[in-house]
């Protein structure tokens, strides 16, 4: 593939990983506003290059996108890959860190 002026040649690694960011960051957008007083949290869980989970940050903030996406994969989740449109928190708050 021959790259365009300006442009960066992409592999078929970060296409795919483009597009799954894509997801995550358009489940995010869909409930822009809604879920204050925590940000709005697109997250899609990957395997074997198939969506196995979905999530987003419910109204109000809770749940987090980053849990409703594990628990919607499942077992699946296990080795899986996430795309999170904002970092996974990693704080002890009300509840356990979702990283």
């Amino acid at each position: 593939m021959r790259a365009s002026v300006g442009r960066p040649v992409l592999d078929k690694a970060a296409i795919r990983d483009q597009r799954f960011m894509r997801e995550a960051l358009a489940l995010a957008r869909d409930r822009l506003g809604l879920t204050t007083p925590n940000p709005t949290v697109g997250c899609v869980i990957v395997r074997g290059g198939k969506v196995v989970g979905r999530g987003v940050t419910g109204r109000g903030g809770r749940p987090h996108g980053e849990t409703q996406a594990i628990a919607d994969a499942g077992a699946l989740a296990r080795g899986a890959t996430a795309y999170v449109s904002f970092e996974p928190c990693a704080h002890f708050g009300k509840t356990p860190p979702c990283a």
